[in-house]
């Protein structure tokens, strides 16, 4: 029988000692031990994909990598604490915000781990020092893009920190901050943490039409959401634009979206699956 917990983690967590979060990670440590996998634990009914997630995000759990966990012994809410930091460097006048793979990882939409703390900023600085093993990685961005944006309380202090639906526009746009395309698409596939409608209204307001192409492609052929609103973005007099920027123009092209799929409709589809 799975341990319902959910409601009692408020999202964002800002309290770390949850005893429904707590007795759902003893059971699972009774049940397969500190180092267990994503499927030994859905496979026992310990706990779905979700509820999992929130235990990494309230710092019952940590990530060792992709698929496998560890029980961490005190909850912890290091990369949290590493935000409030960042952010504490920065001036006002910048408007900062944390973004791509960290706010990803935050909400639990990548099971990839970072060293880097991405913030957005107005303008090209020197990048201030984290301490420990992190660094801060300052990212340019338009006042255009500069939208969509929570605010959050860690430890007292109020970060701000893209909502994860623009945490995934942010890294579909620039996909080399956030683990690559394929961490994108998993990101984008997480249908119990985004709001589509949300995320598409998002992506109308956003400049780059080629991201709207994009973005409508994969939700039409992940069959997620409602893709249609992101059509009057589609100028045919605009070129044909690659879906993996980094990969060669080759596979397949929709005519619809005027987008160049080098990745493949069934590749994509593994790997939400996977």
């Amino acid at each position: 029988m799975s341990l319902a917990f959910g409601a009692d983690v408020p999202q964002p967590v800002k309290s770390f000692t949850n005893p429904a979060a707590a007795r759902a990670v003893r059971e699972i440590q009774r049940v397969l031990g500190s180092v267990f996998t994503r499927r030994d634990v859905e496979r026992e009914g310990l706990a779905d994909r979700e509820a999992l997630e929130r235990l990494v995000r309230a710092g019952y759990v940590r990530t060792v990598r992709r698929g496998v966990y560890e029980i961490v012994e005190q909850p912890r809410v290091v990369i949290a604490h590493e935000f409030v930091l960042a952010l504490a460097q920065l001036p006002s006048s910048e408007d900062p915000y944390i973004s791509w793979r960290s706010a990803l990882s935050h909400w639990g939409l990548t099971e990839q781990l970072s060293k880097v703390i991405y913030v957005a900023v107005r303008r090209p600085r020197p990048a201030p020092k984290l301490g420990g093993v992190g660094r801060i990685e300052l990212v340019v961005q338009s006042d255009s893009r500069r939208y969509g944006i929570a605010e959050m309380t860690v430890s007292g202090t109020t970060i701000r920190i893209a909502t994860p639906e623009k945490a995934v526009l942010d890294s579909l746009d620039r996909p080399d901050l956030s683990g690559g395309l394929e961490e994108v698409v998993r990101a984008v596939s997480s249908r119990a943490s985004l709001d589509y409608d949300r995320l598409v209204d998002l992506a109308l307001r956003h400049p780059s039409e080629t991201l709207a192409r994009r973005l409508g492609y994969l939700l039409h052929v992940l069959s997620l959401g409602d893709p249609e609103p992101l059509r009057v973005r589609v100028k045919r007099t605009k070129r044909p634009v690659r879906l993996d920027l980094d990969e060669p123009a080759v596979v397949g092209y929709d005519p619809e979206w005027r987008v160049i799929d080098n990745v493949g409709v069934e590749a994509l589809r593994g790997l939400i699956e996977s």
